[in-house]
């Protein structure tokens, strides 16, 4: 029989009708399915979390990723890169794709796509920061020259933050997919790196983050903006309508009313942001 399930978003597993222990997804223009190497390592709070991002994705969107650590966000993030690699009939939803993570990271995500996607015969290239100007710039050149459906290399970068920022001209208009890892780090707008990330243009964004980006509003503010632009109102705006009302309401000395308007306000904000933020905590583990 077939055991089909279709979640709220519209994104469809067909179990019964992927190959043995592969996890078979709805792609919009064809069903693209989750090798059984990649299947077998996910646990239940992990397909899930595909099937959140592939909603995004689909819709030429962004997505923000906020599980405890300890969950598993690269190994979904990666799920999420195959499969967009990974679209039927020539027309994958991403030729190439980057991962931008702090220059200490790099190391490791390296490591995880040769652990996950090396079998799959997909090899990153890296830029991290201490790399030298000349050895950066070969290393772009090689990654913007190369790709194509199936092919290893010249599909997946994997560059610090600062080798971004001093090379994202390069990269503008090039990337289908952005993972930001440690995405908690645009925490202000008017950064450089920060700059230079909004900027790219490229409609797939995805932000993983392990810290609540609720403690810090303007934190808050500029993780959603960066998924999502359209999705809050300038930041002026969202200071005086969101940010101050909310923050005065946890003071002591707030009165009664002033409580009642951050409370209102908060909810507001989360009713708004909740569909593209998905945060699991770590009692999925116990």
């Amino acid at each position: 029989c077939d055991d089909s399930r279709r979640d709220d978003g519209g994104v469809q597993l067909r179990q019964a009708t992927a190959p043995p222990g592969a996890l078979v997804l709805d792609g919009g223009e064809g069903l693209v399915f989750l090798e059984a190497s990649l299947a077998a390592n996910l646990r239940p709070h992990q397909e899930e979390g595909l099937e959140f991002m592939m909603r995004h994705v689909l819709a030429d969107g962004g997505c923000i990723l906020a599980d405890s650590m300890g969950l598993g966000k690269t190994l979904q993030a990666l799920s999420l890169l195959w499969v967009a690699f990974s679209r039927p009939a020539g027309r994958p939803m991403s030729r190439k794709a980057a991962v931008v993570c702090p220059s200490s990271l790099c190391g490791n995500w390296e490591a995880e796509v040769w652990k996950w996607l090396g079998p799959l015969r997909l090899r990153p290239t890296v830029v991290q920061g201490g790399s030298c100007a000349a050895a950066a710039v070969r290393s772009l050149t090689s990654f913007l020259a190369a790709g194509g459906v199936g092919a290893s290399d010249g599909r997946l970068l994997i560059i610090s933050y600062d080798q971004l920022r001093m090379h994202a001209d390069r990269l503008d208009g090039v990337l289908d997919l952005l993972v930001c890892d440690e995405g908690h780090r645009l925490k202000s707008g008017g950064t450089s790196t920060t700059k230079r990330l909004d900027a790219l243009r490229c409609r797939r964004r995805l932000l993983l983050t392990g810290t609540p980006l609720q403690n810090n509003l303007d934190e808050f503010y500029y993780c959603c903006s960066f998924v999502q632009p359209k999705l809050l109102p300038p930041h002026g705006v969202f200071q005086r309508v969101f940010k101050r009302p909310i923050e005065r309401a946890q003071d002591k000395s707030a009165s009664a009313e002033e409580m009642a308007l951050g409370q209102a306000r908060s909810t507001e904000l989360a009713r708004l942001t909740s569909s593209i933020i998905l945060r699991r905590g770590p009692e999925l583990l116990e």
